[in-house]
């Protein structure tokens, strides 16, 4: 992992009143010493079949099955799409989620609320458990 700006983020600008520390939810340690992820070809290619099968598709949803996709290649609880809104950036909107958040899908928060501005401010990768504490 690469180190420089990044790594020294100050993450009071995303923190909600009242809601959990960043620092007290981050596992940046064990981020690091995770050992990198062998290709995995075989599900690299079903999600390069997948996604322009759904593009050609008329009844199918091009971002849902794009959420799902990195949900199985990432192997995560879930993955979504957050989108800035045309109202000058301060909302995300969730055109499509994969996963146990997948009944929030096509609702919205301000940037500054939860794991997704935590993200944008430093611009890089942050391992967070238990997020539902932001």
């Amino acid at each position: 992992m690469s180190t420089g700006p990044q790594d020294d983020f100050s993450p009071e600008p995303s923190i909600p009143q009242g809601a959990a520390s960043l620092e007290s939810i981050l596992y940046m340690g064990e981020l690091r010493q995770r050992p990198s992820r062998p290709p995995d070809c075989e599900n690299e290619n079903q999600a390069l079949v997948a996604l322009p099968t759904a593009m050609v598709d008329p009844g199918s949803n091009i971002l849902e099955t794009f959420a799902d996709t990195i949900l199985d290649i990432t192997q995560s609880d879930s993955a979504g799409l957050s989108l800035f809104t045309k109202d000058g950036g301060q909302r995300f909107c969730w055109p499509a989620i994969a996963g146990p958040w997948n009944p929030h899908s096509g609702g919205g928060t301000p940037v500054n609320l939860g794991p997704r501005g935590d993200v944008l401010d430093p611009d890089c990768t942050l391992l967070i458990r238990h997020f539902e504490r932001r």
